[in-house]
């Protein structure tokens, strides 16, 4: 995957990269890390809703992003795993996109290729 398809390929901060979401959920599931205090788990769980958002806006998705923020709309350790598990199931979905668009895109070359033969055949 090229680089301007990766997600946060510009590294901010404000949002989860997929390996830093990936990590982040494993300790939550394995319950090893120490996130016990509300003010820890605060700003996790408004980067994994601004990630959400980010992934959601990209792909033209921002009704189902606005759905899931209003059913997790307390900034707790669970609703915080479940928007990590959204945003997962969103760049999965934005990664099939991208593919699709990417055979779409080479669909198309190679049918204008195949219609110049004809045509210079053909005339």
């Amino acid at each position: 995957m090229q680089q301007a398809e990766k997600f946060n390929a510009e590294q901010s901060h404000l949002v989860f990269n997929e390996a830093e979401m990936m990590d982040l959920m494993k300790a939550i599931k394995t319950k090893k890390h120490s996130l016990n205090s509300p003010a820890e788990v605060e700003p996790l769980y408004h980067k994994a809703v601004e990630t959400l958002r980010k992934v959601c806006s990209q792909t033209k998705q921002e009704r189902i992003y606005t759905k899931i923020v209003s059913t997790y709309c307390q900034p707790d350790l669970e609703n915080t795993f479940k928007l990590l598990i959204r945003v997962k199931m969103a760049l999965y979905a934005r990664k099939c996109i991208m593919a699709v668009l990417t055979d779409l895109k080479t669909f198309e070359t190679l049918a204008s290729d195949i219609k110049s033969i004809v045509d210079k055949y053909h005339d």
